[in-house]
């Protein structure tokens, strides 16, 4: 569980506003940073582009929400993040502490420390789904700490993709057994544990079944299962007797079948959780499409939160499915991945000669105002250059 109450958190971050509690707060809740990190960190370790945050023994992921928030803050390179205005330099440590303590005092969180607002951070990003070996070393943390903050166990919490994947694997192996049937209502259909144990097959007619609440379409699968063991009347799942399954009987034999496919954190109830995790997941894919989707527009489709968004779309990254280019998300495929992007250029131009800005838009395939930073970054670090709007090799003879 949480250890600070999100809603309270999310109440005194918008009191702080853009005060330095309010940065020294979401650096440590957001990013789980140590004090003496946040004391340290300078701009120049802040990568807006990439959402990371750049510190001596690790590279720290950050959310959409903070990398928004910072970026109209950013400084010199060198200029520390927390700045004291009495003397110019690093904000010291005993400040850090008691602007943190007043402004969580004030909004009736006196009795939590910066201390757990970094184990919070560890505690959410489980609960996301992330790894704990994957948090241990964003966030820097010792294994055995992040095992302990979720609940002391070393199996991941596992992906909705995974998961998924995993239920199907399920179905595949039960069948028509009980806890088959229940399980695939509950994972195709959607079914509550009360409709399923009253499920009568008078209910059950040409695809679709008929519940007390409306119609559901059965799934060609789940319809396929139902017909070879349909009967004329009595309940769907009933004993030998021809009585219906009481509750903790069915729960029990749909336990069991989770745990033996290493399910064993799941539930009926659970199932519909992830089967809208999983299909959340799809439709920020679709977003995506081929024109791409920024994180602002695709909270807006989805009326998700931004923490909640952040975390699915950083989860997509790394398994690979979404490309992020700028601040702008594409299907993995789609576009050239940024750690490419340069080689991509210089191929092109080695063979053309020069390229305009359209040129390589259309080569990398994102839009021309994404090609800036990296044409710019390029030039900056004496690999290209530019003549009026022409790009050429920065050892290249080309005229006009």
């Amino acid at each position: 569980m949480p250890i600070v109450e999100e809603a309270a958190m999310h109440a005194v971050l918008h009191r702080c506003g853009e005060s330095a509690a309010g940065v020294i707060l979401r650096l440590a809740w957001q990013a789980g940073l140590r004090r003496q990190e946040i004391q340290s960190l300078l701009w120049g370790q802040v990568d807006l582009m990439e959402w990371k945050l750049r510190l001596p023994d690790r590279s720290a992921v950050i959310p959409m929400e903070l990398a928004l928030f910072l970026s109209p803050l950013a400084g010199g390179a060198e200029e520390p993040v927390l700045l004291s205005r009495k003397t110019g330099q690093a904000m010291d440590a005993q400040t850090i502490s008691h602007l943190a303590r007043a402004a969580l005092s004030e909004g009736g969180l006196g009795d939590v420390r910066l201390t757990d607002l970094r184990n919070d951070c560890a505690v959410r990003r489980l609960a996301a789904g992330e790894d704990w070996q994957q948090v241990s070393r964003s966030l820097g943390m010792s294994a055995a700490a992040v095992r302990a903050l979720g609940g002391g166990s070393t199996r991941a919490a596992g992906e909705p993709r995974a998961k998924a994947a995993a239920v199907d694997r399920l179905l595949e192996k039960e069948g028509a057994t009980p806890a088959g049937i229940a399980i695939a209502l509950a994972w195709r259909q959607e079914l509550g544990l009360e409709e399923i144990l009253a499920l009568r097959w008078e209910q059950v007619s040409e695809g679709e079944l008929c519940l007390p609440r409306g119609s559901v379409s059965l799934d060609r699968k789940t319809a396929k299962l139902l017909e070879s063991l349909r009967q004329e009347e009595g309940w769907v799942l009933s004993t030998r007797t021809g009585r219906p399954y009481d509750r903790a009987r069915l729960s029990r034999m749909v336990r069991e079948a989770f745990v033996r496919q290493g399910l064993d954190d799941l539930t009926l109830r659970g199932l519909r959780q992830l089967r809208q995790a999983d299909d959340l997941d799809g439709r920020i894919l679709t977003l995506a499409g081929e024109g791409g989707v920024t994180a602002r527009e695709a909270q807006e489709s989805l009326s998700i939160s931004d923490t909640a968004l952040s975390r699915r779309l950083r989860r997509l990254m790394q398994q690979g499915r979404l490309t992020r280019v700028g601040f702008k998300y594409y299907r993995s495929g789609v576009v050239v991945p940024p750690q490419e992007q340069e080689s991509t250029v210089l191929s092109y131009i080695k063979k053309e000669g020069f390229a305009y800005r359209q040129d390589i838009a259309r080569l990398l395939r994102i839009a021309p105002a994404q090609c800036r930073p990296v044409l710019r970054r390029m030039v900056e670090q004496g690999t290209l250059r530019l003549e009026e709007q022409r790009y050429l090799l920065a050892n290249s003879n080309v005229t006009k």
